[in-house]
């Protein structure tokens, strides 16, 4: 079957995308929605994802297999692209230079979810000024075993450091709010004591059941640590590597005594080094 007969084309903003595979499923364990379902609602809420994306080069992480499946991470643009669609040159340090996606309007973000982009990873900077960064951007989603309380206590974390370094609130001060003095000015203010939480890598893998047996057996291995621990001190983070995605876990040991508390050790699995490498360059073979 041709590609024109499985996708379907969509007229956006005077612009044609096609979305290719639309019945494929993109969602199925709790919700169960289409890849073209999945166009349809950024494009319903186009508005407020460009205000995020909108001028700057992103990197795409493709979820080519659906949002619940495993995705890969596609810095370049690819090659087969609408001529309509813009592209910045960013330089790196190593030398390398890649060739970007830059979105501006909704049949560009039509045309990257139709990638399986379903996350948008933005630069911090405009592509009319690659040497800039104009935002900081902090990701405070709670995550498994992590409960909104634990993100509360992070996001005044995160203000008290701003405060620190003086960083001026970019919007409308609200009716009610307090004076806003930077702690250096205030003149009663006490400068709290930030603490450093302990914690230490226990499991590194590609595989996410991998790593979660890697913290069974530390937790075996301590296991008078280990009765202290709470499930939002186990910290499972899904981590970035050069093409595809790893697992990281991690053990807070807050709660354990000092005395009680294991020394970081070497992970078990420890894939890091392996899955942060550049991979290998592809070569045609000879003929």
């Amino acid at each position: 079957m041709s590609v024109e007969a499985e996708s379907q084309v969509l007229s956006v903003a005077g612009r044609e995308v096609r979305v290719t595979h639309p019945d494929k499923p993109y969602f199925w364990k709790q919700l169960k929605l289409s890849k073209l379902d999945v166009v349809r609602y950024y494009l319903a809420v186009a508005e407020g994802a460009l205000a995020g994306i909108r001028d700057r080069p992103i990197v795409l992480k493709r979820f080519v297999n659906g949002a619940e499946a495993a995705p890969f991470y596609q810095k370049r643009a690819p090659e087969s692209r609408p001529t309509w669609l813009r592209t910045a040159t960013l330089s790196f340090p190593s030398g390398r230079t890649a060739e970007e996606i830059v979105v501006d309007d909704a049949p560009g973000l039509a045309w990257v979810v139709n990638l399986g982009c379903v996350e948008l990873h933005p630069h911090p900077v405009r592509s009319t000024d690659l040497e800039h960064p104009d935002e900081l951007r902090i990701d405070l989603d709670p995550g498994p075993g992590v409960e909104f309380a634990d993100v509360r206590r992070v996001a005044l974390e995160v203000k008290a450091l701003l405060e620190d370094h003086k960083w001026p609130p970019h919007f409308r001060k609200m009716k009610g709010e307090a004076a806003r003095v930077a702690p250096s000015r205030a003149k009663e203010t006490v400068k709290a004591v930030r603490t450093k939480m302990p914690l230490i890598v226990v499991a590194n893998s590609a595989d996410k059941e991998s790593a979660l047996a890697g913290l069974s057996r530390w937790k075996s291995k301590h296991p008078q640590a280990a009765q202290h621990l709470t499930a939002q001190d186990m910290l499972v983070d899904s981590m970035r590597g050069r093409s595809s995605t790893w697992t990281r876990v991690r053990v807070n040991l807050r709660h354990v005594p000092e005395a009680l508390r294991p020394t970081q050790e070497t992970p078990d699995p420890d894939d890091e080094e392996v899955l942060s490498r550049k991979p290998p360059k592809r070569t045609a073979p000879k003929p």
